[in-house]
Parts: C-alpha cells; sequence; structure tokens
C-alpha cells in the first residue's frame, strides 16, 4: 500500500548509463479499519448505543453495513452513516453489532463489538402459598423472584385489605411473610425489580 516507483538502469557495452524513474504507481491492499466508540456493556441494561467509526489511509466512507444479531457471523445487511449511532432497544439477552465496510478496491473488513448484555424482561414473582379459600387464623407464603436475566435489584412487599397498596417493606428472595393478629380479606403485594430497571 502506497506510492510506488519503477526505477530502471540500462547502459550499452560502451558503459553509457541511464536511470529512469517511472510515473507514480498508486496501491492500495490495506484493510479499513472499524471503531466501535462504547464497545459493549458489562451489565445488563435496558437500552445501549454505539458510534461506529470507519477509517481508510486512503478511501473515506458515506456509509457502513451493521446488523444487531445474537450471532457473531451474521452478515451486515442495514445501513448507517459513518460515524452515525447505532441503537439497541427491546432486545434481551446477549447481542453483538457487526460491522462492515468495502473500500473501492474491494479491501474490506468486518469487525464484531463486544457484547452487549440487553435486559427488557420482567421479574417474576410466585408466591408458594397463593391466597387460601377458607379463614385461618395466620397466613404464611414464601416469595420466590426469577429475575429471568441479569440480576434482582430489589423486592418490596406490603400487606393490605388493598390490591393497590405501595410495596414498602423490603424483603430477601425467598422470604417468608406472615400476615396474622388481623380479620378480613388480606393480599401481598410485591414489586421486584431488577438491576436494569425491570419491575413487576
Amino acid at each position: 500500500t502506497g506510492t510506488y516507483y519503477v526505477i530502471t538502469e540500462a547502459c550499452d557495452k560502451a558503459g553509457n548509463c541511464t536511470t529512469t524513474a517511472s510515473p507514480a504507481f498508486k496501491l492500495d491492499n490495506e484493510e479499513p479499519s472499524i471503531t466501535f466508540v462504547t464497545n459493549g456493556n458489562s451489565d445488563y441494561q435496558k437500552t445501549a448505543s454505539t458510534t461506529v467509526i470507519a477509517t481508510d489511509n486512503v478511501s473515506s466512507f458515506s456509509k457502513v453495513k451493521y446488523i444487531i444479531s445474537k450471532d457473531q457471523t451474521a452478515t451486515p445487511t442495514n445501513e448507517v452513516s459513518n460515524g452515525g449511532t447505532i441503537s439497541l432497544t427491546g432486545l434481551t439477552g446477549t447481542y453483538y453489532i457487526i460491522a462492515n465496510v468495502c473500500d473501492g478496491l474491494d479491501n474490506c473488513k468486518t469487525e464484531v463489538s463486544n457484547p452487549f448484555y440487553l435486559d427488557n424482561g420482567m421479574p417474576t414473582i410466585v408466591y408458594s402459598t397463593n391466597g387460601n379459600s377458607d379463614y385461618q387464623k395466620s397466613v404464611n407464603t414464601k416469595i420466590n423472584v426469577d429475575a429471568n436475566t441479569g440480576e434482582i435489584a430489589s423486592i418490596k412487599y406490603v400487606t393490605s385489605t388493598s390490591k393497590t397498596a405501595e410495596p414498602n417493606t423490603d424483603i430477601a428472595n425467598g422470604g417468608t411473610v406472615t400476615i396474622s393478629g388481623v380479620t378480613g380479606t388480606y393480599y401481598v403485594i410485591t414489586e421486584a425489580c431488577d438491576k436494569a430497571g425491570n419491575c413487576t
């Protein structure tokens, strides 16, 4: 890659010599480079984005092809402006951005980002005893939460005669709630949130 010359020296038998340089030969066998400004993330998030920049010592680029996929070998089919932003929204799981760019001489580069951990799945709450049909003096139920993806950030509960009461007491996952010393119809209302901010 670069500017090259052919320099030739010709001599006759009498010892007369001439050296001549050819006009410049401009050659490019260098792959472009692709940079992800934000190259993956270490914690689960609801959304992520990155800027993609393609550069070359010879060529410039107006468009970069890309795809967002769980498969690191997926073929880029979408286009974004060079220096444009790619957003990852509404996804749950481990995703990669695969970007590709080619100069006019078919020197091509494909780059795979580091993993983006995305979580838009709601936690699941399960009560070990989910209500009762006959009156009892006291009841116990365990609260078990599955974050599905990522990690649980908080679990709060409240016992109330209203289904819309606001959970305000912290409890550990698998903790037991006891309702006793009261009369009437009561509910356990639980709110569980994961670290990405998805709450149930």
